[in-house]
């Protein structure tokens, strides 16, 4: 079972992604979202989950249909506990994980493979259940969207069998961005100079069940955040690095533009943005059962179960809508006004990836994600925010368009949204 303390949080979260609020009335003036209650319609989400979770267990040895009839359970149970008792719900980890694998697997927050350039617009999550909530914008974006994907590649060591650990875009000519903490697995700074320890590229293709291959070597690390990250998560400190690119300059896809206001992904009264991140979900950390807590019941242990099933879906190019959980200074620890959180589905390898519009052009980026809480909530910084840190850099291109206050997006449909979260 979770910890007391974790109960309130682990709860909250789930009937924050799961809790269906009243419909914004924008035409006329008025707004909100009702408070997290009562979870509506689960058979739809079980029944999703259930046909991706058996599809993946087909291909995958040691996984059946009777390890999936358990995590639905698992799922159902979770479901019926937070109906009843809301935030103070006590959940197993079972439960917990199984609730998990549903939230993934029934489109609310769909994640598709970049293939060939671009995503596929009739596949099931974006067909079945609520992830047709995402089609009509993903259709009317495509071209913008096909446009960012080709400019997002996988950082990778070659002497290392190409192994991936973060994510980079182009942002000027010849200039790519990622984390600091990106930077720092593989550099380190010395006299004040950033020295490579191995040979690093950038793979703009990457995409799943693909070979063709777009590398480029990186070079000079051309700026940082001035604090060490060191792996840890402080608000204060700027996770960000610019890198000149080596090779044809010539071959090297498009810069992609940058979001000059916050208030694109303010969080204010009515619909939260909607936006998209692309990149490379690397393998997570998997917690055995027993560590750091009490053994798991028998055919409670889904954190190896999930991990074999979707084995597959990890290093590849990827393409995840979701939506502004928070803006710029909205977050109570967010004392430079540079955060935002969001609730794309991401993993450990987006580190560096770029969030992206999903509102008014499918094709600006808004902000640079740099980690999270697993099964909690992402970050990213919010590029319009960093546009005094980033005046010395030549190249890149900031624009600021109205932001949409009439036109429906997908964000207005109570299936999809979240309750604004100011902190």
């Amino acid at each position: 079972m979770a910890k007391a303390s974790e109960t309130g949080l682990t709860a909250q979260r789930l009937l924050k992604r799961l809790a269906l609020p009243a419909p914004v009335l924008r035409l006329e003036g008025a707004g909100g979202t009702a408070p997290a209650g009562p979870v509506t319609d689960p058979r739809q989400r079980l029944e999703a989950a259930r046909r991706l979770l058996a599809q993946l267990a087909a291909g995958t040895p040691d996984v059946d249909e009777a390890v999936v009839d358990r995590i639905i359970r698992d799922a159902e149970e979770a479901l019926r506990k937070l109906d009843g008792d809301g935030e103070q719900a006590e959940l197993r980890t079972g439960e917990i994980l199984g609730l998990e694998a549903v939230i993934e697997s029934d489109g609310s927050r769909p994640v598709l493979f970049v293939q060939d350039g671009t995503i596929d617009l009739q596949t099931p999550e974006l067909n079945e259940g609520l992830g047709t909530y995402w089609r009509e914008d993903a259709g009317r974006h495509l071209k913008n969207i096909e446009r960012v994907v080709a400019s997002v590649g996988a950082v990778q060591l070659p002497a290392f069998n190409n192994k991936r650990f973060g994510t980079a875009f182009v942002i000027a000519p010849g200039l790519v961005m990622t984390n600091r903490h990106v930077l720092e697995e593989a550099a380190q700074l010395v006299g004040g100079v950033w020295k490579w320890k191995y040979v690093v590229e950038v793979d703009f293709r990457g995409e799943y069940q693909r070979t063709e291959e777009h590398r480029f070597p990186l070079g000079e690390v051309l700026f940082t955040g001035p604090d060490a990250i060191e792996r840890r998560v402080d608000f204060s400190h700027l996770d960000i690095a610019i890198i000149r690119v080596g090779g044809d300059q010539g071959k090297l896809p498009p810069p992609l533009t940058f979001e000059r206001s916050v208030e694109r992904v303010a969080v204010r009264a009515g619909p939260q943005p909607p936006i998209y991140v692309v990149g490379f979900p690397a393998q997570p950390f998997i917690q055995p059962p027993g560590v750091g807590q009490a053994p798991p019941q028998a055919g409670h242990e889904y954190e190896e179960v999930l991990e074999r099933l979707y084995r597959k879906r990890y290093g590849s190019k990827r393409w995840s809508p979701g939506l502004v959980d928070a803006g710029a200074g909205q977050l109570a620890e967010d004392e430079r006004g540079w955060i935002m959180s969001h609730d794309a589905s991401t993993l450990a390898g987006n580190s560096g990836s770029c969030v992206v519009d999903f509102g008014e052009t499918g094709e600006r980026v808004v902000g640079l994600h740099f980690g999270g809480r697993p099964r909690v909530e992402n970050w990213a910084h919010v590029v319009a925010a960093l546009q005094h840190p980033l005046s010395g850099v030549e190249g890149i291109e900031w624009v600021e368009g109205p932001v949409e206050t009439t036109t429906e997006t997908i964000s207005d449909n109570p299936e999809c949204r979240a309750p604004s979260s100011t902190g």
